[in-house]
């Protein structure tokens, strides 16, 4: 290799040093775990698609780090210039590459965060600000904070035994990653893990490394999109399919923890098993808010299928059992439950078909609907929500700037959900649902709804009265729940740019618009401003080192594929832009299953220039993974 490439290979590791020069704490991983992913991975994409397409992806992170670095917006056009002088081939490898990057960097923030809770564990209350413990702490460091506020183990325990947490599963589309990724994700994940365990042998290391990097590459070469949606059946499996992989084992080692950490704190007696501290509930397949394909007989078959799914867990739990008990002489109750566990796994089937045959219940149906539309008043709240904010603006304003500045119109195109990106596609405000809404100004990093109103209410109470702010101060330190709503916001903040909402609002808005998103970036700053004066902070995360780390390495990635999709957008919104493309970047190998040119032909029917709607599409899941707020 030449020695040009070999400086390429180690750039993005130094890029990654500067932006994180330093470890956050002794037990700080997260670099050397991520530039460990990033260097196979980009050995990977060379193997597949040639050292022009490995450069130019280092290149537009380069540029792109410039621009988190000091936030000169001109290297937001001169990496827009790069990326849509890509041929279509080229631009769906380049985006895919960095949507798997952001899924690489994802992955490294777990495993470090899972090592830094080990080590948390080992030393007892070793937190990064003292201040945060409350929300931070463990079980059993929660249960001895309750002592000292003068509860007795006693009271602790009778409260435990009668609470419950409803942990409800929706059909709403906010998973944007396909479940064959999340399992291949998984073992990168597991693969990571293990590479960096204390008594690994230098056989298992190279093993596991070797199958670290074909858990990349069949990632990479998965097919991100969705190209068909989901039915609500679809949607059913996919949520029951949490219950196989972490709710199962899950819940039981929490309760066995919470047992430990009573146990601790002076409790000998195990929490009830009549007493479920967490419980499932679900509408999957019972979804009445505008979704058409949702049926009566829609919502028997799904309540049928989980029967059928939950059947199989408690028989095959049964079955281990008695393996593992040598329970062949156990007592009649147990074999009359596993017999009856049999015939539901048996009999699932042909009850499905059966009550597929029952009529439909209609006015069931327009009843729901009746109580739909009075809870679903979108028209006022929105324009409660507009008052609250934002002044003499047109209440259709905000609702035409976010179909012009943020990819929400090819929402639906991700095929991430049963239900329609909108109860009426011609509709205006009243058709509005809320995680379309949340999901596109997440995607143009601005997330109007989440702070729009916070520095309205900071403003009134503090000009009410100046004592006010240190009263707003105080609660921040002594009430643990008014704590954690600001550092949410306050991480919202950091994950924010409005130097890239502006990009959105330069290349797609209208003209007569284009004072309304200046006039809500003003908002932004002052009310970013409010809360680090509520949170006594000097700057955005002053609390949260580890968080920020985070975000600061995700940055590139994530400002890379936002230039890409406001660029896109831009090509695919505006018939007058035209771009000079550059000669073909990619070596497309014969022993590659999707080479640049056919990854242009997975979708042959849609209605934008090739390239264009897989592009978009892959640019929202990246960003979507690295904002980890919505997908």
């Amino acid at each position: 290799m030449a020695t040009g490439s070999l400086k390429k290979m180690a750039s993005i590791d130094a890029q990654l040093r500067l932006i994180a020069p330093s470890k956050v704490s002794e037990d700080d991983k997260l670099v050397e775990y991520d530039a460990l992913l990033l260097d196979r991975f980009l050995d990977i994409l060379q193997d597949l698609h040639g050292e022009e397409v490995r450069e130019f992806v280092q290149e537009c992170y380069e540029v792109a780090a410039d621009y988190d670095g000091n936030r000169n917006t001109e290297k937001l056009e001169e990496l827009g210039n790069m990326l849509t002088s890509l041929d279509p081939g080229d631009s769906i490898v380049v985006t895919k590459s960095f949507s798997n990057m952001l899924s690489l960097a994802n992955l490294a923030e777990e495993v470090q965060i899972a090592y830094r809770r080990r080590i948390k564990k080992l030393k007892k209350g070793d937190f990064a600000d003292e201040a945060s413990a409350t929300t931070e702490s463990d079980i059993e460091e929660t249960l001895k904070r309750l002592l000292q506020l003068n509860k007795t183990p006693e009271e602790v325990f009778d409260a435990l035994k009668n609470q419950t947490v409803d942990l409800v599963l929706t059909a709403h589309p906010t998973q944007s990653v396909r479940r064959s990724l999340l399992q291949k994700f998984g073992r990168i994940r597991d693969c990571l893990t293990q590479l960096y365990a204390k008594d690994i042998t230098p056989d298992d290391k190279q093993e596991l490394d070797e199958a670290l990097q074909r858990e990349i590459q069949a990632a990479f070469r998965t097919d991100e999109i969705r190209r068909t949606p989901p039915t609500p059946q679809d949607e059913m499996r996919a949520g029951m399919s949490y219950f196989h992989e972490t709710i199962w084992k899950g819940v039981p080692k929490f309760l066995r923890r919470v047992d430990t950490a009573l146990k601790n704190i002076g409790i000998n007696e195990r929490v009830p098993y009549n007493a479920p501290l967490i419980q499932f509930s679900s509408w999957m397949g019972g979804d009445r808010d505008g979704n058409p394909r949702v049926t009566p007989e829609v919502t028997r078959d799904v309540c049928l299928l989980a029967r059928m799914m939950a059947a199989n867990l408690y028989f095959s739990q049964i079955e281990d059992l008695m393996f593992e008990m040598s329970m062949w002489r156990c007592n009649e109750e147990l074999r009359v439950r596993a017999e009856a566990q049999r015939c539901a796994k048996r009999d699932a089937k042909h009850y499905i078909e059966f009550w597929k045959q029952i009529p439909s219940n209609e006015p069931y149906r327009a009843i729901l609907g009746d109580v739909r539309d009075k809870l679903y008043n979108t028209r006022e709240r929105a324009r409660q929500l507009l008052s609250s904010g934002v002044s003499d603006v047109p209440e259709d304003a905000v609702f035409t700037s976010v179909d012009q500045a943020t990819p929400e119109l090819e929402y639906g195109r991700m095929n991430i959900g049963s239900r329609p990106s909108k109860r009426k596609p011609s509709g205006g405000i009243e058709s509005l649902r809320a995680i379309p809404w949340i999901f596109a100004w997440t995607q143009t990093r601005f997330h109007l709804p989440v702070w729009l109103g916070f520095g309205a209410a900071f403003k009134r109470v503090i000009q009410k009265d100046a004592k006010n702010l240190n009263m707003l101060k105080e609660m921040y330190n002594q009430w643990p729940f008014f704590r954690v709503t600001i550092d949410l916001v306050e991480m919202v903040f950091a994950k924010g740019d409005p130097g890239i909402a502006a990009l959105y609002d330069r290349l797609l808005v209208s003209e007569e618009l284009q004072p309304f998103g200046e006039q809500l970036r003003v908002n932004y700053q002052e009310t970013r401003r409010l809360l680090l004066q509520v949170a006594g902070h000097k700057d955005i995360l002053e609390g949260d080192p580890y968080l920020r780390q985070r975000l600061q390495l995700r940055d590139p990635y994530i400002t890379t594929l936002n230039v890409c999709q406001a660029y896109t957008l831009k090509q695919i919104r505006d018939p007058s832009f035209h771009v000079k493309v550059r000669p073909h970047l990619t070596k497309d190998y014969m022993e590659s299953s999707k080479p640049a040119a056919e990854l242009v032909k997975l979708n042959p029917k849609s209605e934008y220039a090739p390239g264009l709607e897989d592009t978009v599409i892959l640019t929202m899941k990246g960003i979507a993974a690295g904002m980890q707020n919505t997908g």
